[in-house]
Formats: structure tokens, sequence, C-alpha cells
């Protein structure tokens, strides 16, 4: 894989490739070089962008929860 590679005892090579495979296809858009070569882009339906399966989804329903947690934790305070 191109870029940074971290090994061990703190050693760090860079590294070149295409980061392709030699059978598939060169990606076709910036999108699906960034994203992956099944990334067809456009915007994802509400439900999509909120499910918890991709980093977004993740970190917005992690917030929720620790947003709830912070209030029950503020209201069991004595006043």
């Amino acid at each position: 894989m191109p870029g940074l590679n971290l090994g061990g005892m703190g050693s760090v090579r860079a590294s070149v490739g295409s980061g392709f495979s030699s059978s598939g296809s060169a990606p076709v858009t910036a999108t699906q070089a960034a994203f992956g070569p099944g990334y067809g882009g456009g915007m994802p339906s509400t439900g999509n962008a909120l499910a918890p399966n991709d980093p977004f989804g993740v970190c917005l329903w992690t917030a929720v929860a620790a947003a709830i947690v912070l209030l029950v934790i503020r209201h069991s305070l004595p006043a």
C-alpha cells in the first residue's frame, strides 16, 4: 500500500505504488480513488448516513449516547 508504513520499534518507511491491483481497472473519478472502486458517489440517503456502519454514523451515535449519559449524570447530582 502506498504511503507511510509504520513498523516495529518506531521505524517508518515510505512506499510508492498505485494502491490498486493490476487485475482491476484504474479509478474513473477522484471519489472512486479516495473511497474505493465500489463507491458510487452521490448523496447517500438519510437512513444510510445515520446508520452506525460507517465512521460518521458511529461518531454520531457515540455523541448522542455521550450527551444522554452526561444529562443523566447532571440530573442525578444534588442541587
